[in-house]
């Protein structure tokens, strides 16, 4: 709920894209400073220790947010993004390794699919309960919410056991100095250039973090200027777009052991950049909300191949060095969203960004349909 709770407390605070995107900007940072080495640690350290230590730490942030006092709310706003944006840079190469030491190589879909349906089910959730509790309660009552959720997520993961995973057994920690850091970082990139099907998905993934972060700086812009409603209501197009990646991520859990990575990636290219184009177009807020659930599903099979493509071709010994990678690079295109939606807000109309997203995503579809059709033929 945090990722509905900010943007629309910072929207209504500012009136101004460039502070919702000033959010964002605050929370790419931490990946460009440390971002690969995150990575690195994490291949060495306990997966299920780091996950439950970070979910500990974001709950402790959030109720920062609670004792700000008002002329220092938004920049506790920005300091607490960036430290939530530089904590998450430990759990996810955590939670793809704890991932990976249960699964085997023909589970990998299936696996990616449940994980993506269950922030889809979060996604539905946030935006109801972070638009109706901003609304009738205030932004406190939301981050409270928000922090129970981290803790509850520490409390399950305690109860979890990784059999094979502790980074500990795996690397020598006394061995932590800069130049070795440096030497396994060097490793995690070597592996992952070396591979066409990671560099393609690492393309992808830079694509879907600059549309992400386009729309997510203007969307509630978008939803006044062209759709005729309050702001606020953005956050029942979000789930409208969560639902979407709900059916989404169970078709590819019951389509597991049929389908093919790159002809999933390829479908969600081809539905997210058609749902996008015709969201941008829309006057309506009816005819929105179906958009926004195909823009969902489609962002759920992108993000299930993505997924499901870097862990089969990353050893299990550098996935947590490949994953912080795509992150640090994905980080990094954002900044170009971040910069365009900042210089052209003056120019370009909301609806104007997003069309853009959405052609961009199409061309890539059209650029990629050829390679990704054979790469599917031949499995």
């Amino acid at each position: 709920m945090i990722e509905v709770t900010l943007p629309v407390w910072v929207g209504l605070l500012t009136a101004s894209p460039s502070h919702v995107a000033g959010v964002a900007a605050a929370e790419t940072l931490p990946a460009l400073l440390v971002g690969p080495f995150a990575g690195v640690l994490a291949d060495r350290w306990d997966p299920r220790k780091t996950m439950i230590a970070c979910d500990i730490l974001r709950t402790l942030l959030i109720l920062t947010l609670l004792v700000a006092p008002a002329p220092l709310l938004l920049p506790c706003i920005y300091i607490v993004g960036f430290s939530m944006s530089l904590v998450g840079l430990f759990f996810n190469p955590s939670k793809n390794l704890a991932i990976s030491s249960v699964i085997g190589e023909d589970q990998i879909t299936r696996a990616q699919g449940l994980s993506r349906t269950t922030e889809s089910v979060a996604l539905i959730l946030g935006p109801v309960l972070g638009s109706g509790v901003l609304l009738l309660f205030g932004p406190a009552a939301g981050l409270a919410f928000d922090a129970l959720t981290f803790c509850v997520g520490a409390v399950a993961v305690t109860l979890v056991r990784l059999p094979g995973c502790a980074g500990a057994k795996r690397v020598d920690r006394a061995s932590a100095t800069l130049p070795r850091l440096l030497m396994e970082l060097h490793a995690g990139v070597r592996i992952t250039l070396q591979s066409a099907d990671l560099v393609t998905v690492l393309a992808v993934n830079m694509l879907v973090s600059v549309v992400g972060y386009i729309w997510f700086a203007v969307d509630i812009f978008f939803v006044e200027a062209s759709l005729g409603a309050p702001r606020e209501s953005v956050g029942f197009l979000w789930t409208a777009s969560g639902a979407g990646g709900l059916v989404g991520g169970l078709a590819v859990v019951a389509a597991a052991a049929r389908v093919r990575q790159s002809r999933l990636l390829l479908a969600g290219l081809g539905v997210k950049g058609a749902a996008l184009v015709w969201y941008s177009l829309m006057t309506s807020y009816a005819w929105a909300l179906p958009a926004a659930f195909a823009s969902g599903f489609g962002g759920a099979l992108l993000s299930v191949a993505i997924g499901g493509i870097l862990m089969q071709r990353t050893p299990q010994s550098v996935l947590g060095r490949v994953t912080a990678l795509f992150e640090t690079l994905a980080q990094l295109a954002s900044i170009v969203a971040i910069l365009a939606v900042a210089v052209t807000e003056d120019v370009l109309a909301p609806s104007q960004m997003l069309l853009g997203c959405g052609l961009a995503v199409c061309t890539v579809f059209v650029a990629l349909a050829p390679w990704l059709g054979r790469r599917g033929e031949s499995g």
